[in-house]
């Protein structure tokens, strides 16, 4: 059975350039394919291809947002900004959309 490369593996977080964190990326993946161990999908993307590894890491930078921007909505009852919460938007909100589309039921007016 295949032993997972931990020792060789390179960190490419946030706090590198994205062509470095590329090249990381890319680096581990290799390594990981050499090893015999299959590329854990659920928490990588199995690619070499530069940008989809870098949108991967947009995508992956717009998930954590979102997830600390819920865990603040719960914990402290307020969002960080966006289309239904900044209040610089004249109409924002599902108090504007009420009665007026799509969270209207037929005849509730």
């Amino acid at each position: 059975m295949p032993a997972w490369p931990k020792d060789k593996l390179l960190k490419h977080g946030p706090d590198l350039a994205m062509a470095e964190r590329i090249r990381r990326y890319q680096h581990n993946i290799e390594i990981i394919r050499a090893s015999g161990c299959a590329v854990p999908t659920p928490s990588m993307i199995d690619s070499l291809d530069p940008a989809a590894i870098e949108l991967w890491f947009a995508d992956s930078a717009f998930r954590i947002y979102r997830l600390e921007n819920a865990i603040d909505v719960v914990a402290n009852g307020r969002s960080k900004g966006g289309p239904r919460t900044d209040p610089r938007r004249k109409y924002s909100g599902p108090a504007f959309w009420r009665g007026r589309c799509w969270l209207s039921w037929p005849g509730s007016r």
